[in-house]
């Protein structure tokens, strides 16, 4: 009897350890189904007004550079009155050459200029009172001007012994020293005129054609905290460099003094503005290696890979230009833990 109760006791141990494990499994089971449905929020395609913008760095630089060059030849640079970095007015003297030479010349030139203008005055009061011919007048009357001729081309000539500035601007070059001797092809300075300057940078081949002479641009300078500059296109380069693929492009910037050549800047070109479709940045996945773009739609309880085509990116925004319809649901929220297959669960139909 005793055997009997203890193998009543153990099939009743047994049935009641395989009820238990079958609970479990089913609660496991149930479990798993609700961890797999990934809860997701989903959007359709979004109309978005994109504004086309081209955006390059570029370097600030002179408009115009004046070159000044010495007159004379086999001159010894006697003082220099100015050093890079100077500004200048039109016609300041930046150079003093050696005057030696050119003040004998002076000298005796004025001598004869003086006994010339004596004669022709006295040759003239003759001619008058009939005591000399008209050609003995007129032969005075040459020597005079020839002689007042030769003594103002000297008087220019000792002017090139000066050096000044063309324009008004600041000294970007000092080639020069006292005791140098300079010849008619000596770039003694450069000048920059700085009241005007360019911006000029490459710009992308894929942007290239959409830039186009008298386009306005912001200009922002790194060196004065970013602060925005109003410019306009005034040169696109008719070629692109085959090794780069950019073409140049100028700016034309009324800066006052401000901006110095040199300067670091960034250039934004408004090209205008479009409609466009686009979904959020966090909808759109790139896959690596491909470089394909792909997001994941909605197929009754399961995510699908759909390969789109996408344009420009602006914000928060990815340009859309095929792969899906207008009534398809994007996943748009834990995108990265989808994959093809998941079962999800929509939250915000």
């Amino acid at each position: 009897m005793k055997k009997w109760i203890a193998f009543i006791c153990v099939f009743a141990l047994l049935g009641a350890l395989m009820w238990y494990r079958g609970e479990q499994k089913r609660e496991l089971e149930n479990l798993t189904v609700e961890v797999e449905k990934l809860p997701v929020e989903v959007i359709s395609l979004k109309d978005e007004v994109f504004y086309d913008v081209v955006n390059f760095t570029a370097t600030i630089e002179p408009e115009y550079t004046s070159a000044v060059v010495s007159k004379v030849s086999g001159r010894t640079v006697m003082e220099v009155k100015v050093d890079e970095g100077d500004p200048v007015k039109k016609g300041q003297i930046l150079a003093i050459l050696d005057t030696s030479i050119v003040d004998q010349q002076l000298a005796d030139a004025t001598s004869k200029f003086e006994k010339a203008k004596a004669d022709y005055e006295r040759y003239k009061a003759l001619y008058g009172d009939e005591v000399i011919s008209k050609q003995q007048f007129e032969q005075a009357r040459t020597l005079y001007v020839q002689a007042k001729t030769a003594l103002e081309q000297l008087r220019i000539l000792k002017g090139y012994h000066f050096l000044r500035s063309p324009v008004d601007g600041v000294v970007a070059l000092r080639a020069v020293d006292p005791g140098d001797t300079v010849s008619s092809s000596t770039v003694a300075f450069v000048i920059n005129q700085q009241d005007v300057v360019k911006v000029v940078g490459p710009v992308p081949e894929s942007q290239y054609p959409m830039v186009e002479v008298g386009q306005e641009g912001l200009v922002s300078v790194d060196a004065f905290g970013g602060e925005v500059f109003k410019a306009r296109v005034t040169r696109v380069s008719p070629t692109l460099d085959p090794v780069t693929r950019t073409g140049t492009v100028e700016l034309k910037l009324p800066s006052g003094g401000k901006l110095k050549p040199g300067m670091y800047a960034r250039v934004s070109l408004s090209l205008g503005q479009r409609k466009v479709k686009v979904l959020p940045r966090e909808a759109v996945r790139t896959l690596a290696g491909t470089g394909e773009r792909i997001c994941f739609v909605v197929s009754g309880d399961t995510a699908v890979t759909r390969i789109i085509k996408t344009g420009e990116e602006q914000g928060k925004w990815v340009e859309v230009t095929g792969g899906l319809d207008p009534e398809d649901l994007v996943i748009a929220t834990n995108s990265s833990k989808i994959a093809d297959g998941v079962k999800i669960e929509v939250t915000n139909r």
